[in-house]
């Protein structure tokens, strides 16, 4: 996985100026995922694949998906985990073995501040 995305994308779920999509359990349980230093993907980087079964994890007709060299961790999510004070271990240790992989977020960028306020934006 790869860090060098500054911001949010158009459609980012981070976005602080863009109307909500998810449920608000969905986004409860991305934001308690980056807590626990699991990566959230930006979703223009995740690579689908067809499986043998038509199914995939989520149940998308068809599809699964795959790990892809080019995934990169959701430029929304980095800008949220910095307002929190955080940065995920993952991040932290591919910049210190990999010279060049990470790059710093765009602290300026309309990414919400906390669980909470993402979480009033989708109701």
């Amino acid at each position: 996985m790869r860090f060098d995305l500054k911001g949010p994308c158009p459609n980012c779920p981070f976005r602080s100026d863009k109307r909500g999509y998810l449920r608000p359990a969905r986004v409860e349980e991305i934001c308690v995922g980056l807590f626990d230093e699991r990566t959230f993907s930006c979703h223009k980087t995740v690579a689908y694949s067809e499986d043998d079964e038509g199914e995939d994890d989520e149940g998308k007709d068809g599809l699964h998906r795959v790990l892809s060299p080019g995934e990169q961790m959701c430029g929304g999510a980095r800008v949220f985990l910095r307002k929190q004070g955080r940065v995920i271990q993952l991040e932290q240790i591919s910049g210190r073995l990999i010279p060049g992989s990470v790059t710093e977020p765009d602290m300026s960028a309309p990414v919400f501040d906390t669980t909470r306020q993402m979480v009033q934006a989708q109701e």
